[in-house]
């Protein structure tokens, strides 16, 4: 059951139409928001913005969010606390800058269900601002919130790089392949700039799905011909003669989950659906010092021989995250972490790929490890030491 909710939030994320089939709270225009604008909104379509601001007047909370069209992806995090909150499946702007946002809680229930832990009901003010209220659907606890655009130093702008190729047979979409994803502009220094952008477009390019190893295709046009090429192969030459054809898709996006102190970390999301028994996703963290340009790794924030005490210590996170459902019983030798890792104020998440330590129903499991756990492995003058208090 918790594989079917991750790959809905996956498919509602990419997939306009089924967003809007999923949407169970309206957020029309015509929504009855206090309208507060102070003029003619300007937003366009696609847009990465960075928001500053507090819920209940003293709060303080960093949001990265994203647009696509009438999807709204991202993450959200309490400067008190952190660890970065994701938005879920449901997430969606309507034209007129109304939207609403509902946060995923990385908690399950009962039944395997992701929990909502808080609803975004709000509007643009303005191209720069958004306010509304926040509300927890446990309780009647209800916070007003305003958050404005912000880019302090040690934080980048961005904006989104979009390509995308359709295949049609007989009259009808039979393969659509997409890559929607952040680059920096306007950055200060152009070959940092260059080098970062470089780095998210190549891993977009060298890990999809799609990518033909034997001639190691470099280009987005490149790949997105051999994602054609390769589905008139399997699927049209061996069904010519009849109506009937499997469809493939294949879209890749990303989501910024912390984009200050001279940190950027994003994850790329890579879904893909054959006409197989099920669709598939892999996820990939990407950390990058925006001073230098270049991807951070775990051996330049950690000192020396951090490896085995690390693994102990995710082994432990990893069950008491998920001590209610049915992982497999690693003994804590046997656990070990990835180098598939993300940053954020609070700690780093690990996440593992489908089928890298469970089967596919248990999905793309992660694990939090707070600096507070691991702050005697960290570096005294790496890029972690500035949150260790």
């Amino acid at each position: 059951m918790t594989k079917i909710c991750v790959l809905l939030l996956l498919i509602s994320l990419l997939f306009p139409a089924f967003s809007n089939l999923m949407a169970n709270t309206n957020v029309s225009d015509k929504d009855s928001v206090n309208t507060t604008q102070t003029h003619q909104l300007n937003l366009p379509k696609y847009f990465y913005k960075r928001f500053e601001g507090t819920t209940n007047n003293e709060i303080n909370i960093v949001m990265n969010l994203i647009r696509r069209n009438n999807l709204l992806t991202g993450s959200y995090y309490y400067v008190a606390n952190g660890k970065p909150i994701i938005f879920n499946f449901k997430s969606r702007i309507t034209n007129n800058g109304r939207f609403y946002l509902a946060e995923y809680s990385g908690q399950y229930d009962i039944e395997n269900i992701p929990e909502i832990s808080g609803e975004f009901s709000g509007e643009f003010i303005n191209d720069h601002s958004i306010v509304g209220t926040w509300k927890s659907p446990q309780s009647a606890i209800k916070y007003h919130f305003e958050l404005v655009e912000s880019y302090p130093a040690g934080s980048v702008r961005l904006n989104l790089k979009n390509y995308a190729k359709n295949y049609y047979y007989k009259n009808r979409k039979a393969a659509a392949i997409n890559f929607i994803f952040t680059q920096l502009y306007d950055y200060l220094d152009k070959k940092t700039e260059d080098s970062i952008n470089y780095g998210i477009a190549y891993s977009f390019i060298k890990n999809c799905s799609f990518q033909d190893s034997s001639k190691s295709l470099t280009s987005f046009e490149s790949v997105m011909d051999n994602f054609v090429k390769q589905y008139k192969g399997d699927e049209i030459d061996t069904t010519s003669l009849s109506d009937y054809f499997r469809k493939w898709e294949n879209y890749y996006s990303n989501i910024v989950l912390f984009n200050s102190n001279n940190i950027l970390a994003i994850e790329n999301i890579d879904y893909f659906d054959c006409g197989g028994a099920h669709s598939s996703a892999n996820y990939i963290y990407q950390n990058f010092n925006v001073l230098t340009g270049r991807t951070i790794t775990l051996s330049e924030l950690l000192k020396p021989n951090f490896k085995e005490l690390l693994d102990r210590i995710g082994w432990y996170r990893f069950y008491e995250t998920y001590n209610n459902q049915d992982p497999p019983a690693y003994k804590i030798d046997e656990f070990h972490l990835n180098d598939n890792f993300s940053i954020s104020k609070l700690g780093l998440t690990f996440k593992f790929e489908e089928y890298e330590i469970s089967s596919y129903s248990f999905g793309a499991p992660e694990v939090f490890i707070p600096y507070s756990d691991m702050k005697d492995l960290i570096k005294p003058d790496g890029l972690l030491a500035q949150f260790i208090k």
